[in-house]
């Protein structure tokens, strides 16, 4: 089941109950933490290195993956961002990634989580969103910052 932001238009962030849990067939494998409240929510900051997992593309034009890939990326400051992108709202939105590097999103990643280390642990600090139409394995892309919506994801949570 969906469980869609009220304000999806302009909040691009939505909810995904699963009928059962996740078995976790590797001993080191834990799930991600949320945001531990409202109180970091210009986290992460600009620099911060985090990773994201995805079944995007592996070359530009390429299909979506068989098997999810692992890209680190870096935060970046919300000026470097609309260099690149003319309607982030830095407010709950943040880019991470790298300028020609090859290394970043692709079609198929929407969705998924950027986690970040906080406090020892693996974050989930933000939900891709979008990335350059052409070639977006040469550009930052855009997140929802999590943090902004912990009072909607809990909230949800309860109900549901």
């Amino acid at each position: 089941m969906f469980i869609l932001h009220p304000g999806l238009l302009e909040y691009d962030i939505a909810l995904m109950k699963l009928k059962a849990r996740i078995p976790y067939i590797w001993k080191k494998s834990v799930p991600a933490s949320l945001p531990p409240s409202k109180q970091i929510m210009q986290w992460p900051l600009r620099g911060t290195k985090c990773v994201i997992v995805g079944w995007g593309c592996q070359r530009a034009g390429g299909g979506v993956a068989d098997v999810a890939s692992v890209a680190e990326l870096k935060t970046l400051r919300g000026r470097t961002c609309d260099q690149f992108f003319n309607d982030v709202n830095s407010g709950h939105e943040f880019c991470a990634g790298y300028y020609k590097s090859g290394l970043g999103t692709c079609p198929g990643d929407s969705g998924s989580g950027l986690l970040c280390k906080h406090h020892g642990s693996m974050t989930v600090m933000g939900v891709m969103s979008g990335s350059h139409a052409e070639q977006p394995q040469n550009f930052p892309s855009v997140y929802a910052r999590v943090a902004i919506f912990m009072d909607w994801i809990q909230t949800e949570m309860r109900r549901n």
